[in-house]
């Protein structure tokens, strides 16, 4: 069963175009001056809805924090290949 919903999510998300969405996440981050970017940064500059940004970070194996309070904070992306 959880097999099976692992697949119908990669099935979902290859018609969604992730790999598009991840290599544009890539691209900001490896241009970005600073090693990380803040989330809304990200998603103002990528010109792409937040939940593509949210998914392409999540499937594409991005680094994500946060620093101080939990519901103050940015969420900060890194690339870690970086």
């Amino acid at each position: 069963m959880k097999q099976k919903r692992n697949q119908e999510v990669w099935a979902i998300a290859h018609e969604e175009k992730v790999s598009d969405w991840t290599e544009a996440i890539e691209r900001r981050l490896q241009s970005a001056p600073d090693e990380r970017v803040s989330f809304t940064e990200l998603c103002r500059h990528l010109s792409m809805p937040w939940v593509e940004v949210w998914l392409g970070l999540l499937l594409g194996g991005f680094e994500l924090g946060q620093r101080g309070e939990f519901y103050q904070a940015a969420i900060w992306v890194r690339c870690p290949k970086l």
